[in-house]
This record gives structure tokens, sequence and C-alpha cells, in this order.
């Protein structure tokens, strides 16, 4: 079933919801301005034909994410920075970026361009680092809703505590989009590479280099859907040359140590001529056997990886790998989440944004 069948079939929205969009349009156009009061109960029950509770509830709403204010006797108004009382909310110009961990390469590059793309967009950015952990990644969550962020950039975790923070804020009516990583029993929007087509390209080249025996070198938990849209990258890749599919092929180091794991498993893998590591992290520890061992690449094994670029990996090596866009990628997600704080309602935006694919000295 593709994206645009699924969103048919989704629930019909809460009526609140109606009321919180049309509101927000109108501030994000310009129609109302900082310190404007809003139309009356009774105008806005009559504008979107709903009843007076209905109404209640999405001003309730945007009053928790900072976009309104009420006051007593008055009514509500669109909030102002400077408005006395407001010093502790975000006033809806806030987006959340919440990631596992700001140490990966290919990680500067798509906080850079998430915060030149939201900036542009008129929007600051709260960046919370949860380190892999999904109590934190909770809390984090929790903490921003509270603050009244607009919405949310979210490279979450692999855990099943994600998934069901996922699925709450989705149920609350909350914006996000999901980078990298997706859950496959939720629909929501997500932008994350193609990491089967990266995975197949790499594998399909160490084959047309000669290479049978191929390795892949990846890393627990191995739920991640890009690790394991890479392995079945590789896995088709193999099928679709003639090669047998091998299980003593797939090396899973899970120790601190993993070079040594790979460095004692590599000289048993008779005839082993080629290795695709998943990310790199672990073609780091791969290398690091490789010379413990008196091995070069691409001489005693031909080497490719995702994303194998950074200041991490040996000068004098530059690795054949498949590479993220990341600058591409947070355009897709800035323009998907904007998109729908200011109303869209639509079916789950869903973007596979292809790798760059770059030949080195590894092959």
């Amino acid at each position: 079933m593709n994206p645009q069948e699924r969103g048919k079939m989704h629930t019909p929205e809460p009526l609140y919801r109606k009321v919180m969009k049309g509101i927000m349009e109108d501030i994000n156009r310009g129609i109302l301005k900082p310190d404007d009061r809003l139309p009356s109960e009774m105008q806005l029950m009559k504008r979107f034909g709903v009843s007076r509770v209905t109404v209640r509830r999405g001003l309730t709403e945007l009053e928790a994410r900072g976009l309104i204010y009420k006051s007593k006797g008055r009514g509500s108004f669109v909030c102002n920075p400077t408005s006395s009382g407001l010093s502790d909310k975000t006033n809806g110009k806030f987006v959340g970026v919440l990631v596992p961990y700001v140490d990966a390469p290919h990680m500067s590059g798509l906080l850079s361009s998430l915060e030149e793309h939201l900036r542009m967009a008129g929007y600051r950015v709260i960046l919370c680092n949860f380190n892999d952990n999904p109590a934190e990644e909770a809390h984090h969550l929790n903490e921003l809703v509270r603050h009244g962020v607009a919405g949310f950039i979210w490279y979450p975790s692999s855990y099943t505590a994600s998934v069901a923070t996922a699925k709450k804020l989705s149920k609350d009516g909350t914006p996000f989009v999901l980078i990298d990583r997706y859950f496959t029993h939720l629909d929501c929007d997500y932008v994350v590479s193609d990491n089967f087509a990266g995975a197949y390209q790499l594998v399909s080249h160490l084959i047309e280099r000669g290479c049978r025996r191929i390795a892949y070198v990846t890393e627990n938990p191995v739920y991640p859907t890009p690790r394991r849209e890479r392995f079945r990258g590789y896995q088709t890749a193999l099928e679709d040359h003639g090669l047998t599919f091998s299980e003593k092929l797939i090396l899973v180091p899970d120790s601190p140590d993993a070079y040594k794991t790979i460095q004692e498993v590599l000289p048993r893998l008779d005839g082993i001529d080629g290795a695709f590591a998943s990310n790199v992290r672990v073609v780091l520890a791969l290398l690091k056997a490789m010379h413990e061992l008196g091995w070069k690449a691409p001489d005693n094994l031909r080497v490719t990886c995702f994303d194998g670029y950074g200041p991490a990996v040996p000068v004098d090596i530059d690795l054949t790998s498949a590479n993220q866009e990341t600058k591409e990628i947070a355009r897709l997600a800035v323009d998907c989440l904007i998109r729908r704080i200011q109303g869209d309602s639509g079916g789950p935006m869903h973007h596979i944004v292809k790798p760059r694919f770059h030949i080195g000295n590894t092959t």
C-alpha cells in the first residue's frame, strides 16, 4: 500500500485541530499580528462550524504552544515576545531538533543545514542531544511540548519507547518529522537516505572490481531501519550478481575494542577479498584491524563504507563510500515540518534521498 492510500485510511482529524490550523494560518500569513485580539468564540464557532467546547479546546491547545495568550474579560490575543508573562514561552517560533548523538561525521553538516533552513523560515532551534537514551529522549520531547515549540525534527533512537512517544505525539497532533530513521508501523512524516540503494551500489562496485567473498561489517543493535536497509542492499546485490550469501561473512563486533574482534576473525575468513562497512565507526575498527594484521586496502582487501568521510579517517585513505546528502535531507525535513505547522493535513510525507557515491583509493 502506497503512502497516498494509507493516508486515505486515517481516522477523521479532531475538529479542534481545524480551529487551531485556521488560526495558525492567519498568524503565519500576517492576518493576525502580535497582540491582535482573536475573533470571539461565537465568531469562531460560525467560521469553523463547530461547538463552543471545540473552539475552547482549540484555543487551549494554541495557548499551550505559546501561540496565543488569554486576558480575563478581554479575550484571546496573538503572542508577542515582548508581552508580559510570556518569558518562559517560545511563542511558536522555536523548533526542537532532537538527535541521539552529535559526534558522527555527517551530523555537523546535518545540524548546520537544519539551523540554516529553519532560520530562513523564521524559526530558531532548540537542540537536544539525548545520548541514545530513550528516557532522556522522552524527557526532552515532553519539556519542549510544555514550553510550546511549534514542532520537532527528530532523529529517533531505535528503542520501543521511542515508538510509543511518537504515537503519543501523533495522537496529540504535535507536528514532527523523523530523519534518518522511521517507524515501520507508524504512518508519519520522514526524510531518510536511500540506504538500500547506497549499499547495493557499493557492493555491486566491489563485485565489478572482482570481489567474490564480501564481508558485511556492522554493529548492534541491527534493528534501526538504516542498518536493516543497508543489509538488504548488501544481500540483494550478491544475489543479483549470482553470488551466494553466507552468514559466516557477517561480522558484528560488539565490544569497546571492536577492532580486536575483527582482527581475530578476518584471517579465518578464507578467500575474503572485499568488505562493506555499515557506517564510519565500523569502518574505522576494520581499518585498524587491517593495520594490525599488516593488511592494506585495496591490496589485501577492498573496502567500502556508508558515510565514509570525516576527520577520523586516516589522511592517506580515501574511502569508496555512499555519503548522505545532509543538506538535501535538512531542506526537505524543514519544508515538511513548516507545511505541517501551517496546517497541511494531507497524508504522510515520505522522502527518500539518494546518497552520493564516491570512488576512493580503497577499492
